[in-house]
């Protein structure tokens, strides 16, 4: 099983209906990434200070928290409703986890 980091686990509140297991890790999204991955993945690409990340498909909201979890802010765009929500939930959790 694959070690999941910090953001991944306490972003995964809105799942744990899903997992049965609160805290837990559960995939949302078929296409799912870890928020580390799109950490490393903004990483790299270095953006210009004070510019939004862009995701126009945000699916489950791991970029997006990804960005807010290294200071840009962002702009997601989902077409599907289910997983707006659902990336909506998570971008919540993340923000009540860094309260």
């Amino acid at each position: 099983m694959t070690q999941k980091s910090q953001l991944d686990v306490a972003t995964t509140v809105a799942t744990a209906r899903t997992s049965g297991r609160p805290g837990t890790f559960a995939r949302v999204h078929v296409s799912q990434k870890p928020v580390e991955l799109m950490r490393w993945c903004i990483d790299k690409v270095r953006p210009v200070a004070g510019l939004p990340i862009l995701d126009p498909y945000m699916g489950s909201g791991s970029t997006a928290i990804a960005a807010l979890s290294l200071g840009h802010t962002f702009i997601g765009c989902e077409i599907d409703p289910v997983h707006f929500d659902v990336a909506c939930r998570r971008i919540e959790a993340y923000y009540t986890m860094m309260k």
